[in-house]
């Protein structure tokens, strides 16, 4: 359901508090997740970490419907190649300051949909179009990669909902520079809607209320 103009305020006056409320980041980012799916009118959100000294994916957040195993396929595969036209390599982009959409109305639609990050990794997460933005503290280092999805029964992203998605990244940017949680906390986190995998992909834990059963893999826990 898409948010209406009095339930977008306070919802942004959700966001405001929550990130003003330093709890550690693995469960700030599970429920940020979930209050930017609703300003954003968003069918699935996801937030993929990335260490301090390398840039590359070490963990991932997500809310709503996820393919455990495309979010694999990103961490052992498709994070480290470049998308000419699309999107480069994860720790090349981890060193921009991008953000924007991809396939909605922007003139290489089609090349992102026919791209291997799209076929492998988007597809079956149901994400025809990408909202993104490389979230980043206070001091400006990179923490990850915040991704946005609407299926292809729902309309493109739009240039307002990229100018929404950078009002609230001020907040995020707060939230992000606080001295509790980070990568380390991980290992032992079990929030709702974390799955956590290491730098290839093996899945290390994740909420059973979250993912069926069905898609957790030999190496999830018992």
């Amino acid at each position: 359901m898409k948010s209406s103009p009095r339930s977008s305020v306070r919802t942004v006056a959700s966001i405001r508090q929550l990130c003003s409320m330093g709890m550690p980041e693995e469960l700030f980012m599970a429920k940020f997740l979930e209050g930017a799916r609703d300003w954003l009118g968003a069918d699935t959100g996801h937030f993929i970490w990335c260490d301090d000294r390398n840039h590359e994916p070490v963990n991932y957040s997500g809310d709503g419907f996820t393919d455990i195993s495309a979010v694999q396929r990103f961490f052992s595969h498709n994070s480290k190649i470049t998308y000419p036209g699309v999107m480069p390599a994860f720790t090349d982009l981890m060193r921009s300051s991008s953000s924007g959409t991809l396939g909605c109305n922007e003139s290489n639609a089609q090349v992102y949909v026919r791209s291997d990050l799209y076929q492998d990794v988007m597809r079956p997460c149901d994400g025809r179009y990408m909202l993104y933005l490389v979230a980043r503290d206070v001091q400006g280092s990179p923490k990850g990669l915040l991704s946005l999805l609407r299926s292809s029964s729902d309309k493109p992203f739009s240039s307002s909902d990229h100018k929404k998605l950078i009002q609230i990244e001020p907040y995020l940017r707060y939230a992000l520079s606080g001295e509790a949680g980070g990568a380390a906390m991980f290992d032992s986190a079990d929030h709702e809607g974390m799955v956590v995998l290491d730098q290839k992909g093996t899945l290390l834990s994740l909420m059973a209320t979250q993912i069926p059963p069905s898609m957790a893999t030999s190496n999830s826990p018992t």
